[in-house]
């Protein structure tokens, strides 16, 4: 895996530090993007948290690392093994149940909660978390201790705040790839070419 200079989103929050909410819409939105590239090829994460999300130095280079606790799970299959990070883990994964991949939209709940307060969140969530109401709601249906209430993650995506951060982040890949692609040609450095990573990594 190449370095990403920017850290984790962990390392930017904390100590009083909290994102706005439209730079967690961006987050949540190139985040679920992942997760929903790795239920495609019937894997789970089982580890989603702040810590596990690196930042390249373009806003838009961001990966999901630490697939220690990630399994393949075959359609319809479901796991029972405990792991995970206390806080971030899906109350039937803590609880020893049987679960699928509503257990990744969980933590991904947890972690949107921890950018816009600075920590996982409690059991269960009652304050506000954030005056915006759309985001708060996509959140605490994320944050829903039965599984079959949370929303997919298509469902999340296709939501407009979601949606326009996905757009704006394949406008922003389509340029830097012309600008290496005219360098090459032109034969002046240029922006490096990154060679792509492992389809388990980079979020799609």
């Amino acid at each position: 895996m190449p370095l990403y200079a920017g850290g984790s989103l962990a390392d930017h929050i904390g100590n009083g530090r909290t994102m706005d909410p439209q730079k967690v819409w961006m987050y949540g939105a190139w985040i679920a993007s992942g997760l929903q590239h790795l239920h495609n090829s019937h894997m789970l994460h089982r580890d989603l948290k702040p810590g596990n999300v690196l930042l390249g130095l373009r806003e838009d280079d961001i990966v999901l690392s630490d697939f220690e606790f990630a399994r393949i799970l075959a359609p319809g299959a479901t796991a029972r093994s405990q792991c995970g990070t206390p806080g971030f883990m899906a109350p039937e994964v803590e609880a020893g149940k049987a679960y699928s991949k509503t257990a990744d939209v969980y933590p991904l709940g947890a972690t949107l909660f921890a950018l816009l307060k600075g920590d996982a969140p409690p059991t269960p969530v009652v304050d506000q978390i954030t005056p915006d109401a759309r985001l708060q709601t996509a959140i605490l249906k994320m944050l829903d201790p039965v599984p079959a209430n949370r929303p997919t993650l298509s469902t999340f995506l296709a939501l407009p705040d979601a949606e326009v951060h996905l757009l704006h982040r394949k406008l922003a890949e389509s340029q830097h790839e012309r600008s290496a692609t005219r360098a090459l040609l032109l034969g002046s450095p240029g922006p490096s070419i990154t060679p792509p990573a492992s389809p388990e990594l980079a979020l799609a």
